[in-house]
């Protein structure tokens, strides 16, 4: 116990509870914006993580796009997961609990600025104990409702922008105090503040309050003329203006300021008035989960408000602007006393109720946002309503009775709230755990909602359950019969279930309400091709590439499938485009090489197959196609070290051990080759060239009577192809 009454005990408990919480989040895959925006997003993988003005101009990239010039901070770090991870999702979730954790501290450190700020030397009356900051941390860290912005992988954009805010008001509040802190070190400290403000600009569009903050920190919690306050202000003002200035002049020419911002995110048909208004409710569930999260959903179901007056929007204001005014009259009230007392406790808990306000000002006023409400947009905010609530404890404790079973029962609570959201989290990490468990959870609590219907019958069709995932395009489509992902969806299912003139059926109505699309032509070839008819397939992306020529899938597919169908010559030039298109599309290269070898093009092949493994260094089929050109090439060396990278990343490859066994024949190595073309007949006894090889070395050997049987298998496998 000792141990928890040191600062080092407290921080090192919240870690531990917080870490706790989110063991069971590694493990999750990646999911719906992940895939866009991390796992087919070309600027993360050539490792910047920015798309250029030309790119945009270009149309080759997907207007999601568009953001990442404006969350480059963010957007560089997914870059640099890429380069660490590939796309192994373990890496990614193992970075978003290492943010969260850090920021869990900084919530610490935030919090003890400012009851520091609060309650100065000298101050009567009770003070913060030792316990609230930790408190605040330890709810900040195992709430639930922070599920979405740390097990979510895309959703480290709040994270991060978080983090920075974090950092600037920390900064600012150590300058401002001053306390311990030399003249220069404290302008020091300032400065990075500065900078923190600018990472938190271009990490995500919340930041832009952060001026807001930091005068809201100086009118409750320091007093001092209006000049001395500007200076304060101000510098922060600046950088939000400058960083502004920078995101105008970097956008494309053609766009807009709002659409280069967000253009992804922009609600189609809602008015800014229409929004504000439906942030009423919204921000009052936001509240609602934060103080009991139930009924948490990655795509809550809130119909967009028609009027000031519907009953849920006036009430929400109600409630809202009791709640503001509050915390309004608590700062009023604390600041017509002395600093200390209760008006300590008074000013954390206003001020957290602020803190909740401005926090969530950009997302829940009058920007417009397709989706009205994302409960990772809470992860900042929270910060403050849990500061308030710790306050007001606080203060209720306070005024009480002081006494030992007072405090244990106090105690007790505390850590059995804590311990509660603890499990809460967990429980709802397991939702995350696969695609399936999120979009079934999704679509039970938004039952009248398309997009989660749609989203489940895409897990289900992958999950491979296409009978499950017609039902659940069906009723997507029964909610929204202009569903256009969720026809497509509805066709693949059919072409899965084997009902082909369905599924051709319904991909070509998708067709006709959506002309200029390639898409439907996309799933008629993919599904021809689970079929195993090639030539069908190939038509179908055949007429994608005619709708759309830089459709990087579409060219794909089509040079696949007519390499599939014997036709190398005619797929180069549809992959080397889809290479063109997407330099990063790890599986282009490798068909890229099967078609340079297949066309005696070896030199390219080489190189082709190199390009696929530094994409994709497990790639056996890759490893076991470049060693296998490398080898009669003369380099032996080489081959073996790709030959038994394949071998070693697929144990049943047969051709892998065949191929080892061909590259010690080579060196006249027979008593290594006939052990390696052994083990191949051993995983696959009709490999035809393996029993021929075999026959060699023995013969080599001078045993004849041994290789007489394997010459007669490799006859009968291979007929007149047995050398």
């Amino acid at each position: 116990m000792r141990l928890l009454e040191s600062d080092r005990g407290k921080t090192a408990l919240v870690l531990l509870l917080g870490t706790l919480a989110y063991l069971n989040s590694l493990s999750a895959p990646f999911q719906f914006d992940d895939v866009g925006n991390i796992v087919e997003n070309p600027a993360i993988k050539s490792g910047s993580g920015v798309v250029s003005r030309e790119e945009l101009r270009s149309g080759e990239l997907d207007s999601r796009s568009l953001y990442s010039p404006n969350r480059v901070v963010g957007f560089w770090t997914f870059a640099l997961s890429y380069r660490l991870h590939g796309l192994e999702p373990l890496g990614y979730h193992v970075e978003n609990l290492l943010l969260h954790l850090f920021n869990g501290l900084l919530v610490l450190l935030l919090v003890r600025l400012l009851v520091k700020a609060a309650e100065p030397p000298g101050g009567s009356g009770p003070h913060p104990g030792p316990w609230l900051a930790p408190g605040v941390a330890a709810l900040f860290l195992v709430h639930p409702i922070q599920t979405q912005a740390v097990t979510y992988v895309v959703q480290r954009l709040s994270v991060v922008v978080a983090l920075f805010y974090l950092v600037a008001v920390c900064c600012y509040l150590a300058a401002r105090s001053g306390r311990g802190l030399p003249g220069w070190r404290r302008w020091l400290v300032y400065g990075a503040g500065l900078v923190a403000t600018l990472a938190a600009m271009f990490s995500k569009e919340s930041a832009a309050t952060l001026p807001v903050m930091v005068a809201l920190c100086e009118l409750v919690f320091f007093r001092a003329r209006l000049r001395e306050r500007l200076a304060w202000v101000l510098p922060h003002a600046a950088v939000v203006a400058g960083a502004v200035w920078l995101r105008i002049a970097a956008r494309p020419e053609g766009v807009g300021l709002v659409e280069g911002i967000g253009a992804a995110s922009r609600m189609g048909g809602a008015s800014r008035w229409e929004y504000l208004t439906t942030q009423l409710p919204v921000i009052g569930r936001y509240l609602g989960l934060l103080i009991a999260p139930w009924g948490q959903n990655v795509d809550h179901d809130v119909a967009l408000a028609g009027s000031f007056w519907e009953p849920r929007v006036a009430g929400s204001f109600l409630l809202l602007a009791a709640l503001a005014g509050a915390a309004v009259w608590m700062i009023v009230a604390a600041r017509r006393g002395p600093f200390g007392g209760e008006a300590g406790y008074r000013r954390l808990a206003g001020f957290g109720v602020l803190w909740f306000f401005v926090a969530l000002a950009v997302e829940s006023s009058i920007f417009p946002i397709r989706d009205v409400i994302f409960e990772h947009r809470v992860y900042l905010p929270s910060v403050g309503f849990l500061l308030a609530v710790g306050a007001a404890a606080g203060l209720a404790l306070g005024r009480l009775r002081r006494g030992p079973a007072l405090a244990r029962g106090f105690a007790a609570a505390a850590c059995l709230v804590i311990v509660a959201l603890a499990a809460a989290t967990v429980a709802r990490n397991r939702v995350w755990a696969s695609e399936v468990s999120l979009w079934a959870d999704a679509a039970r609590k938004s039952p009248g909602k398309a997009r989660p219907h749609n989203n489940l019958g895409t897990a289900l069709g992958e999950a491979g359950d296409p009978a499950g995932a017609v039902e659940a395009f069906e009723r997507a489509l029964e909610l929204d019969p202009e569903h256009f992902q969720a026809r497509l969806g509805l066709g693949r299912a059919y072409l899965a279930l084997g009902k082909t003139e369905r599924g051709e059926e319904i991909l070509t109505q998708a067709a006709r309400g959506a002309p200029g699309s390639p898409r439907p032509f996309m799933e008629l070839g993919r599904g021809y091709l689970a079929a195993g008819e090639p030539a069908p397939a190939e038509e179908a992306f055949r007429r994608a590439v005619q709708l759309d020529p830089r459709h990087m899938g579409a060219r794909y597919n089509l040079g696949t499938t007519l390499l599939t169908r014997g036709r190398p010559g005619e797929a180069v030039g549809h992959l080397e485009e889809a290479r063109r298109l997407d330099p990063s599309y790890q599986p282009v290269h490798r068909a890229l090489g099967d078609a340079y070898a297949a066309l005696g093009r070896g030199a390219e092949a080489i190189e082709a197959y190199r390009a696929a493994i530094e994409r994709y260094p497990e790639d056996a089929e890759a490893h076991l196609a470049l060693g296998t050109l490398l080898g009669p090439a003369g380099r032996l060396d080489e081959a073996e070290v790709h030959l038994l990278r394949a071998a070693e990343l697929d144990p049943t490859s047969s051709k892998a051990l065949n191929n080892l066994g061909n590259v010690h024949l080579q060196r006249g190595e027979l008593a290594a080759a006939i052990e390696r073309y052994e083990a191949s007949l051993a995983l696959d006894p009709d490999n035809g060239e393996a029993h021929y090889n075999l026959g060699l070395a023995l013969r080599g050997q001078g045993r004849e009577a041994e290789a007489a049987p394997h010459f007669r298998a490799a006859e009968r496998l291979l007929g007149g192809s047995a050398r």
